[in-house]
């Protein structure tokens, strides 16, 4: 890096840097693959083959929290939960099609109409 470049500075929730955030993302990828943001406590890949292998190796790269910066941030207990199989879930009845109703025979439950503001 010369020394007259600043260094990378990149916030994810400012604004300005959203409005053009190509220049910074490069320099990113170019020179800091790894980005650390010392504000947040938190890091980035800004590589694609990188984000891909964390991708597929999740378990080792996960926050274990969440993907939200705030939640991962929180003091907060997250009930663990398991997750069931797709053959635990009961299969609907082909013998019990649902029937429409007559008195629910309208498609939508909004008029087709809105009355008008006074």
């Amino acid at each position: 890096m010369a020394g007259t470049e600043q260094a990378i500075s990149y916030d994810p929730y400012d604004v300005e840097i959203d409005t053009d955030p190509y220049p910074v993302w490069r320099r990113m990828r170019d020179e800091q693959p790894l980005y650390y943001n010392d504000h947040y406590d938190s890091f980035a890949l800004s590589r694609f083959e990188d984000v891909q292998r964390g991708l597929i190796d999740w378990q080792t790269y996960r926050s274990g929290r969440s993907d939200i910066l705030e939640l991962i941030k929180a003091d907060i207990e997250y009930p663990s939960c398991s997750r069931r199989s797709s053959r635990t879930r009961p299969a609907p009845s082909a013998a019990s099609p649902v029937k429409r109703s007559s008195r629910t025979s309208r498609s939508s439950p909004v008029p087709a109409t809105r009355p008008r503001r006074g």
